[in-house]
């Protein structure tokens, strides 16, 4: 950090050149990561309000049925070896041949097995069009596998502009493919292509990109140097899919897929947010605190960094969606989905949440404790399994109280193990949040005050853009610092003290 000279300062710290390569190409990759991630979310969420005022919540509850299977199959693809890729310290060629096919394998297998089981889904939700349905969503396994390890690759090399890139042409192409097959009248099958489409888009671009060709240099004692790092993390992933799909199973075999339906749209809602604020964060971190495991006091001044800046984007957005949810979902996506509604206002609370434990993690995976992580998501997953199957039958809103419920117990143990890995107070660490939910209640608040004196015989749409103004308002005077001087502000923060 730039200082004016004085006898007062104290020594500045030594830094090394590692930590310092690690900090650039990590505010670089935040830079690529947040503009890739506003693009392709404001594409997606365009396309999906389309896709939702052409298609019934009956159609997207299918889909939504459809893709719990799909999900359960590619932890198998998406997870494990592809992250064992990035961690690895050290790499060689055969590693990567050994990769590749072993995914490829897999992904054909796991793909075999899905054709042959889709007749027996559909019959358990007595829905004809769900067979055909996973039939098609097969595809999507090899076409996930035959990119993973090529992305894993630029995720190494921590070349997220690439992978800005080639995430957002791929999100603009599939989402122009699903609106064109739903404005020609394909119905449910617009969202499977979409799908199909994003999946084929990325892999192409990531061969491109990474310019390497797989060879057979494949040896069975690199796929146990990759498994013995990989099945924590796969067996990790199969428990968190409890975690968060188990809701969706279950509300479609006792609720049916319209209720669903309501419910995937408010879940979808909810990742947007999160994957808007904590994506271009968590996704460069793992690759920066991987990097940064022999060097703990920069690694664990970079993780408060990005907790921090992440909980000032969390909480003000989160707060705030829940208090304008009724007029959004009215004015962006019609009426018929107002019963989504109350399940979006609930699941906003986890969505704070989220968007920070994202990145503990992150941590815990980099700093080599896969086991951690698989133990801690088991045990959440046990508890949102027993608490969805018992309260399913009280209605989707119930699932979405105990999904938020479950997650807050759980945050004791989840402090407890980054506390181990950071040596830090955990006290200390919580009092960090309380500038960022302060800012959050009062956002909405805000929205609230004003809702209250808006005449009833206002257009949806008016009482919707005079919330907004009103929260960006608020926002905007708390923050009145940073927006007159935001380089100042970060400098402050400690986030670019390397870059100056």
């Amino acid at each position: 950090m730039i200082a004016l000279a004085s006898n007062s300062n104290p020594p500045t710290p030594k830094v090394s050149a590692n930590a310092v390569d690690v900090a650039v190409k990590t505010a670089r990759a935040i830079g690529w990561s947040t503009g890739q991630q506003l693009a392709a979310n404001f594409v997606t969420f365009a396309g999906y309000i389309v896709l939702a005022r052409l298609l019934a919540p009956k159609d997207f509850g299918v889909f939504a049925f459809a893709s719990v299977f799909l999900v359960l199959l590619q932890t198998f693809t998406d997870q494990g070896i592809p992250d064992a890729v990035v961690q690895r310290a050290q790499l060689d060629k055969s590693h990567l041949d050994t990769a590749f096919w072993f995914n490829m394998v897999i992904s054909f297998g796991l793909a075999g097995s899905l054709w042959m089981a889709a007749p027996f889904a559909a019959s358990l939700l007595h829905e004809p069009a769900l067979g055909g349905i996973l039939r098609w969503l097969t595809w999507m396994l090899p076409l996930s596998a035959l990119g993973g390890i090529h992305q894993a690759l630029l995720k190494r090399r921590m070349e997220y502009k690439i992978i800005s890139i080639q995430g957002f042409v791929a999100t603009v192409v599939s989402t122009a493919t699903g609106v064109i097959l739903a404005w020609n009248g394909f119905g449910i099958l617009c969202l499977v292509g979409q799908q199909l489409a994003n999946a084929a888009c990325l892999t192409l671009v990531s061969w491109m990109a990474t310019r390497w060709t797989p060879g057979f240099d494949c040896g069975r004692a690199e796929l146990r140097e990759l498994g013995s790092f990989s099945v924590h993390i796969t067996t990790g992933g199969l428990l968190d899919f409890v975690n968060r799909r188990a809701d969706d199973f279950l509300i479609g075999l006792f609720l049916g897929t319209t209720a669903l339906g309501y419910y995937s749209l408010a879940y979808r809602l909810l990742l947007t947010f999160t994957r808007l604020i904590s994506s271009p964060f968590n996704s460069v971190a793992f690759s920066a605190f991987s990097r940064l495991q022999d060097e703990p006091e920069e690694r664990r001044r970079m993780f408060d960094r990005l907790v921090q800046l992440t909980a000032a984007l969390a909480f003000p957005a989160f707060l705030g969606l829940a208090a304008v949810s009724p007029d959004l979902i009215h004015v962006v996506f019609g009426a018929q989905w107002l019963p989504s509604v109350p399940v979006l206002q609930i699941l906003c609370f986890i969505g704070v949440l989220h968007s920070v434990v994202f990145l503990h993690g992150t941590l815990i995976r980099a700093a080599g404790r896969p086991g951690w992580q698989m133990l801690f998501t088991l045990g959440g997953a046990l508890t949102n399994l027993i608490g969805f199957y018992f309260v399913v039958r009280f209605g989707m809103i119930y699932v979405a109280l105990w999904y938020v419920v479950s997650a807050y117990l759980w945050l004791g143990v989840d402090l407890m193990l980054v506390r181990r890995i950071l040596s830090h107070s955990t006290g200390k660490y919580l009092r960090g949040f309380l500038p960022s939910l302060m800012t959050g209640l009062c956002v909405s608040l805000g929205m609230l005050i004003v809702q209250g004196f808006l005449p009833g015989s206002l257009s949806f749409r008016s009482r919707l853009v005079a919330e907004l103004m009103t929260g960006s308002l608020v926002l905007a005077l708390l923050h009145a610092k940073i927006l007159l001087n935001p380089r100042r502000a970060l400098l402050a923060s400690g986030l670019i003290s390397k870059l100056s």
